[in-house]
């Protein structure tokens, strides 16, 4: 591979990667929820006896449960105002990764539980935010290495 190609493919690799290892930082930053708390809550899903979905959300849970930690909306016990502002933004610059795994928790909830489902939601959101950080990427690093037209020099006039 030249280096040029080497180049050219170094952006859509490198946010990825930091997307994902920004994200296992706030997880080992965060400390997860009281084992309790996935045993004792209602679920957010319910089967209807037409075997459709009825959504319960509630505000004062968790907007979004990574691997077993909250993040988003209300959180059970105090987290410093600066870690929470902090993945607030970092949250919504991977707005379709948390949308994708709030609903993948929220609909394999009823059949295996919200523990197991918030591990399926962690995947599912690593997943969406590597791929929407390499698109990313590719874009950034597509426009950056755009074959621009040369210019003519430009003429002197010296008499």
């Amino acid at each position: 591979m030249d280096a040029r190609l080497s180049r050219h493919w170094k952006m859509p690799g490198v946010l990825p990667a930091s997307f994902c290892v920004l994200w296992l930082v706030l997880l080992a930053a965060v400390s997860p929820l009281d084992r309790t708390y996935f045993t004792d809550r209602a679920p957010v899903v319910t089967r209807t006896p037409e075997g459709g979905m009825q959504f319960n959300f509630r505000s004062s849970e968790p907007d979004l449960i990574l691997a077993e930690r909250p993040f988003g909306g209300h959180y059970p016990e105090p987290v410093n105002m600066p870690l929470r502002v902090g993945l607030g933004v970092v949250g919504l610059l991977s707005l379709p990764a948390a949308v994708s795994a709030m609903l993948t928790s929220h609909v394999l909830e009823p059949s295996v539980g919200l523990l197991r489902a918030s591990w399926v939601g962690t995947a599912v959101f690593f997943a969406i935010g590597s791929m929407q950080w390499w698109v990313i990427g590719a874009i950034i690093s597509a426009f950056r290495h755009r074959r621009v037209p040369a210019t003519q020099p430009a003429r002197s006039h010296h008499p």
